[in-house]
Formats: C-alpha cells, structure tokens, sequence
C-alpha cells in the first residue's frame, strides 16, 4: 500500500476524534492538532514540531493553537520516503581510502 493511501485511510478511519483505551482514531476533520498529525505519521510531537520549524509541514494558527491541515499530512507522508533511496538500501560496503599517504 502507497504511504499517500495509508495517510489518506487514516484520516477517515473513525469517526471520535478522541482517546479510548489508548486507541487514538482521527475524525475526518479538516485541520489536525500536533498531537494529532504526530500519531497519524507515526512520529512525536517534537519530530512534528521540528518538521514545522524547517518548513517541511505547514502549519496553520487558531489562535494560539498550531493547527495542521490533514491534506499537508498526507502530502508530506507521500513524500516522505522520496529521495531517501540511498537510506533504504543500507551502506554499499567499507569506505576504501585512495590518498597515498
């Protein structure tokens, strides 16, 4: 499954919004507080918080709130795995050094 369709499904999985036993299930709501968007992506609220301050998400303000549009989530989730092609494969060996010394 795609990360963009496992993000999307996510989203309207449910139907709470809140905290039952643990579970935490997202209601289809248009803007996702951080606590929210950090248990859709999977990560803490500080990661969501430093993906904030570098720009990668954007973040909307209701009033003091920080709030995240779950469209920027799941654009951000689909994205998340490009160019990191080289991580996934894992090391292709030792660093071999060529400078006589």
């Amino acid at each position: 499954m795609k990360k963009a369709q496992y993000a999307h499904e996510k989203v309207h999985q449910g139907a709470e919004g809140s905290v039952h036993g643990g579970a935490f299930s997202i209601s289809p709501k248009l803007l996702l507080s951080v606590h929210e968007a950090a248990e859709l992506l999977g990560v803490s609220k500080r990661t969501v918080y430093l993906l904030l301050a570098t720009g990668e998400l954007a973040r909307s303000k209701v009033r003091r709130r920080t709030m995240i549009h779950r469209d920027e989530v799941i654009r951000f989730a689909a994205g998340a795995g490009e160019g990191q092609k080289d991580d996934e494969t894992g090391p292709t060996g030792p660093k071999v050094c060529t400078e006589d010394a």
